[in-house]
């Protein structure tokens, strides 16, 4: 989707690739970089970053920031068009309430050139790649919000805390949830994991997270059963199963930055 919109894709990767994933990307990137897994999701994004600033790449007016923590189980036309057509200068998938108000950075469009903001180039250049992940939620996704937010740009996420209790009050007809157990929901929870398979089915936010039973809410007959209603072939089925159950994953991290830079370099 995004490759046909003449989107220049940066790869940033830490992980040993077989033949055929090496064959693929070098057929999908426009530029690779290999990077040790030091910082981690962050790490990489700030590597990418950095090479964007280095080489003076010019023309882009966006700039999404995605890595591969997730799936997406079917075409996701209706959520890109609304990532894009989105009025605000940083748009993501989720703005969490979790800790604090904050982005989720698996996937964060920073449009109008809002990736060049003071406050958003000073947080990735001056970023340090420790690997603890207290250290990434705290000074990495937390502190890139903050960075967002001092830098006065208009930000929103997809999916919100809005539009949560909205969607908790509105199909919870039975009053089967305490007021109490939704504003839970709404303020104390990761979306994509309480919420996982409404995301698909409510909010057509079609993606599930590969850390999905990290919490033990759910089990892989849970996922099983979602993935048959969605009718995922076998092959995708075993591919995503086989995933889930890993305990320690390491991720591509890519950027996009639209339009493709002129002639590549200033």
């Amino acid at each position: 989707e995004l490759i046909r919109n003449k989107y220049h894709v940066i790869v940033v990767n830490s992980k040993k690739m077989n033949k055929p994933l090496r064959e693929y990307i070098a057929s999908h990137a426009n530029v690779y970089i290999h990077v040790s897994n030091n910082g981690k999701d962050f790490g990489k994004y700030k590597a990418g970053y950095e090479y964007i600033i280095e080489k003076k790449l010019k023309n882009i007016t966006s700039l999404l920031l995605i890595n591969d923590s997730f799936y997406f189980l079917s075409k996701a036309h209706s959520m890109w068009r609304r990532v894009e057509s989105s009025r605000v200068d940083v748009v993501s998938i989720i703005q969490s309430a979790l800790h604090s108000n904050h982005l989720q950075s698996y996937f964060i469009l920073f449009k109008k050139k809002s990736f060049l903001n003071k406050q958003v180039k000073e947080f990735f250049l001056n970023y340090k790649n420790y690997n603890a992940r207290y250290y990434q939620i705290k000074f990495g996704e937390l502190g890139l919000s903050k960075a967002i937010k001092r830098s006065k740009l208009k930000y929103s996420g997809i999916v919100n805390k809005d539009n949560v209790g909205e969607f908790l009050s509105k199909y919870d007809t039975n009053k089967i949830f305490p007021k109490k157990t939704k504003k839970f929901i709404a303020y104390q929870t990761n979306y994509t994991h309480s919420l996982y398979s409404s995301l698909i089915h409510n909010f057509d936010i079609p993606i599930l997270k590969k850390d999905i039973l990290k919490n033990s809410l759910f089990n892989l007959n849970n996922i099983k059963i979602l993935l048959k209603s969605l009718k995922i072939s076998d092959n995708y089925t075993r591919e995503i199963i086989n995933t889930i159950k890993q305990k320690n994953l390491t991720v591509f991290c890519l950027l996009y930055t639209s339009p493709s830079p002129r002639d590549g370099l200033l």
